[in-house]
């Protein structure tokens, strides 16, 4: 008898809100809820011209790494480079 594991991404609705490239990466911050992930990619991995800030995509973080998704179904994976919690305070 086989088992077989079946891995599903659980992918969110998230915004990105930053693009930095350079000659060797491309670095993205996502808004995910009230969190922000920051993640390096490969220029391998993520063309800086299929990425624009205020874009909806899918994302998942997992273990220190964030796997996004764009509406074209292109993946890329990058390593978490920092992690930062927005704190909203309601007006009085």
């Amino acid at each position: 008898m086989r088992c077989c594991i079946l891995a599903v991404l659980l992918l969110q609705a998230a915004t990105i809100i930053d693009v930095e490239t350079d000659s060797r990466v491309v670095t993205l911050a996502v808004q995910m809820g009230d969190v922000i992930y920051t993640g390096e990619f490969s220029r391998q991995a993520l063309s800086p011209d299929i990425v624009h800030e205020g874009e909806q995509i899918q994302a998942e973080v997992k273990r220190g790494k964030m796997t996004v998704q764009f509406k074209n179904g292109k993946r890329a994976t990058a390593r978490i480079i920092r992690v930062q919690r927005i704190l909203v305070h309601p007006h009085p």
